[in-house]
């Protein structure tokens, strides 16, 4: 089971690099990624164990959260 979409899954992959091709950390690049994708699910998820805008350690925990 996934939160997102296929198709929303491949977006957040293409944004994510992109957004690192403009030298955003990773955590930041997945998270402003997720705002564009889903905003829906980007505000459940800020500001919870899951966000890794400022903290690239868990990224562990926003791919889980979007799996489950």
């Amino acid at each position: 089971m996934t939160k997102l979409t296929n198709k929303e899954w491949i977006s957040l992959t293409e944004k994510t690099i992109e957004n690192r091709n403009d030298g955003q950390r990773l955590g930041q690049a997945y998270m402003n990624a997720l705002f564009i994708v889903n905003p829906i699910i980007y505000n459940d998820m800020k500001q919870s164990e899951s966000d890794c805008f400022y903290d690239d350690n868990k990224l562990i925990n926003f791919i889980n959260y979007l799996n489950k």
